[in-house]
């Protein structure tokens, strides 16, 4: 019984849990999902930090990695084949992009990070369900007005644009976004 009892301790302490962090509850959505959010910063995990900080990189670019690469990818291949006019196309895109031209998407991807699921590890972070919290975005507006209204309120207390600054510029931008959309070089890439 002793030995057990000491093998269990053993394995207890070669094994570290993590801790918990303290989070707040967030929302429950008409699923029944609870939802949360860090009560500390600090305490997220350096996973999730680093999907964080990528996340305001392509935010800041308005553009994903994967896109990103897919127009470099394009604008080589165009360069290569002396189109000069597609080229400069695709250089366009990118230029009107980094100035500051914010797409949903990208929002949405940085709330996925932020943002915890009830079923999710908050001491952890995984790509394929942040992944997936967003495609179930796209198909529940009710939810995407949400979670993006709820990433513009936080991302407002560390930036120095106010949430309705925010949520201006959005509004404002929607219909520039949409033409875009519609104008971008095709990849068969996201955002």
């Amino acid at each position: 019984m002793i030995a057990r009892t000491l093998r269990r301790c053993v394995r207890a302490l070669r094994v570290p849990r993590p801790v918990s962090p303290d989070l707040v509850l967030l929302h429950t959505d008409r699923h029944g999902w609870r939802w949360y959010r860090y009560a500390d910063l600090l305490q997220m995990p350096l996973k999730r930090l680093i999907a964080l900080e990528a996340a305001g990189r392509c935010l800041e670019l308005n553009l994903s990695r994967e896109r990103l690469l897919a127009l470099l990818a394009a604008l080589e291949e165009r360069a290569a084949a002396h189109d000069w006019p597609a080229a400069l196309r695709i250089a366009a895109e990118l230029r009107l992009r980094a100035a500051g031209l914010v797409e949903e998407d990208l929002v949405l991807q940085a709330a996925a990070v932020y943002f915890i699921r009830e079923d999710e590890d908050p001491t952890d972070y995984n790509p394929q369900l942040a992944r997936a919290k967003v495609e179930a975005w796209r198909k529940d507006p009710e939810a995407a007005a949400f979670f993006l209204t709820a990433w513009l309120r936080w991302a407002a207390n560390w930036s120095e644009t106010s949430a309705s600054d925010w949520l201006a510029t959005l509004q404002s931008l929607q219909p520039l976004a949409q033409a875009l959309n519609r104008a971008s070089w095709p990849t068969n890439s996201p955002s």
